[in-house]
């Protein structure tokens, strides 16, 4: 007996195309075990696996501190990591930072949203001796108006240290 092979004629004949197939004409038996794929399914019709385990805890800040400092220069406990209000003193319109439980290479500060005149103002800060404050500060603070480019009394301000 002689096998004969389908032609591609054929095999056209034979082909299921998504406008001959009616709606519920086709079964479970009639698709191939393995052959769907996730995307092959709307979102919420393949059941969710099981819950993964936990992950590792991500590396802690750099900041060795930080604070959010009101317009009277006294330091939101809630807010604020290894500063505290005993920590900042004023001289003229310099803040000062002394005392802190690290020793600050970099500090980076900017005027607080809730400020009333936000943008009125640019933030310096300065962690070598400033200069402005009694004895030798580990940071200080200065504020410059926007509109004079004269030092001004800092509005509140949020700051960190590296």
């Amino acid at each position: 007996m002689r096998h004969l092979e389908p032609t591609s004629g054929d095999l056209e004949l034979c082909a299921t195309s998504a406008t001959s197939v009616r709606n519920s004409s086709l079964t479970t038996s009639d698709i191939r075990n393995r052959s769907l794929l996730a995307t092959d399914f709307k979102s919420g019709q393949l059941p969710q696996g099981p819950k993964g385990d936990k992950g590792d805890p991500g590396v802690p800040g750099s900041a060795l501190g930080y604070a959010t400092v009101s317009d009277s220069h006294t330091v939101d406990p809630a807010l604020s990591l290894n500063v505290t209000t005993a920590n900042v003193t004023q001289v003229g319109t310099v803040v000062c930072f002394n005392g802190l439980p690290f020793t600050p290479r970099v500090a980076v500060a900017n005027v607080s949203a809730g400020a009333g005149t936000a943008g009125a103002q640019t933030i310096r800060t300065y962690t070598e001796d400033h200069g402005g404050c009694p004895g030798r500060e580990q940071a200080a603070v200065t504020a410059v108006s926007s509109a004079t480019f004269t030092e001004v009394d800092p509005q509140a301000f949020v700051i960190a240290f590296y």
